[in-house]
């Protein structure tokens, strides 16, 4: 049985598997249930670079804010780039 008609997977188990972790801890810094992040992300094209890079930023910073805050301040600025 040959399978050549078939679309080929883009992104690998491994892959998918960080993106998932990175959602999770991405909706445990905002308190915000997992799937909704999920469709944010989807929604506005993140990559999983950005996601990863946005909350190494938001929870290694040195300000005063708090880091669910530099969160979305951060996400307000790359938007707003759009």
């Amino acid at each position: 049985m040959k399978f050549d008609h078939l679309p080929e997977f883009k992104v690998t188990g491994a892959e998918s598997e960080e993106y998932g972790e990175a959602v999770k801890e991405t909706a445990n810094l905002l308190k915000r249930p997992y799937q909704q992040v999920h469709v944010m992300f989807t929604r506005e094209q993140w990559t999983l670079e950005e996601i990863k890079r946005h909350y190494q930023n938001a929870t290694k910073h040195n300000g005063k804010l708090p880091n669910d805050v530099c969160w979305w301040y951060l996400r307000k600025k790359r938007n707003a780039k759009d």
